[in-house]
Order: C-alpha cells, then sequence, then structure tokens
C-alpha cells in the first residue's frame, strides 16, 4: 500500500532572502519499508527558471497588467459603442428631417467630448503607467485610469425626453 503526504512548509532562501513555499511528498515503499521524502519548490507567479534558478520577471507582470487594461478598456468602449450610433441615426433624421438639432439627444460639443473621451481610452495603453498599478487595481471602477464617460456616466443609454 503506498501512502502519500502533503504537507506545505516555508523555508529561507539565503541567496534572495525571501520566504519560498516548499511542498513535500513522502512516499512510503510496502515491499522494502523504505520512506522517502522529497521537497518540491513552488514557483511564484512571474517566476521562471533560468539559469538553474526561479528569477522574478517584471516583464511578465507587465504584459499581464496591459492585457487586463485593454480587456477592461475594450469592455467600456463595447458598451459606449451605442453613442456613436445613436448620434449617427440622429443626425441622419435631422437630414431627413424629421427632428431638428435642438431634439438630438445631445450637443455637438457633448459629442466632441465624447469622442475626445474615446480616443483617450484609445491611448490608455501608452498613457498609463502600469508601474503605478497593481494588477487587481486595473478594474472599471478605478476613476483614476478610467474616466467616465461624458455623455453617459453609467454607460446606460440616455432615456429618451
Amino acid at each position: 500500500m503506498k501512502k502519500q503526504l502533503l504537507s506545505s512548509t516555508k523555508s529561507k532562501s539565503i541567496k534572495e532572502g525571501s520566504i519560498k513555499t516548499m511542498t513535500k511528498f513522502t512516499d512510503y515503499n510496502s515491499k522494502t519499508g523504505e520512506i522517502t521524502e522529497y521537497e518540491i519548490y513552488i514557483p511564484k507567479k512571474y517566476e521562471v527558471f533560468e539559469n538553474n534558478e526561479w528569477v522574478y520577471k517584471k516583464e511578465l507582470e507587465d504584459l499581464d497588467k496591459l492585457i487586463k487594461l485593454r480587456e477592461v478598456r475594450d469592455y467600456i468602449l463595447q458598451r459606449a459603442a451605442w453613442i456613436s450610433q445613436r448620434w449617427n441615426d440622429e443626425l441622419y433624421a435631422v437630414g431627413q428631417g424629421l427632428i431638428t438639432e435642438e431634439q438630438m439627444s445631445c450637443s455637438k460639443e457633448l459629442f466632441i467630448n465624447y469622442l475626445l473621451w474615446k480616443k483617450e481610452y484609445c491611448d490608455l495603453p501608452i498613457t498609463v503607467n502600469l508601474d503605478d498599478y497593481d494588477l487587481n487595481d486595473i478594474n472599471e471602477t478605478n476613476k483614476s485610469i478610467f474616466r467616465d464617460c461624458p455623455i453617459d456616466l453609467r454607460l446606460t443609454k440616455i432615456g429618451d425626453n
């Protein structure tokens, strides 16, 4: 009968001065009665094995942050896409004489602010210093990264007036 026991311990790495998680496996050989102990290092996120040691790679963390920033940005822009469609529909209606410019749901100045906001979002990967944020800080509620849409603050449709 083979028994395996798992236990997690902490061991101090003298070289890096950081605490590393080690997992110990104990294997019992029922035929020989021999007990063998194995210790396995579980690497932290963004660590790679290079030159016979585990090394933290900041580039991997930065790539994760960039991917998340783009995902959140794209999600917000997708939720705001209806604004451009409504603007185009209303311009068409004005051109057809169905409504007047005063009856449009937003002014030209407000729509220009929306377009500037949209451009700002498209430039986010370049304009945001990712070193200032943890991965968990990059979310749509973080207003220091993701400014509110000038037309629809909650990105819900504007009611017809």
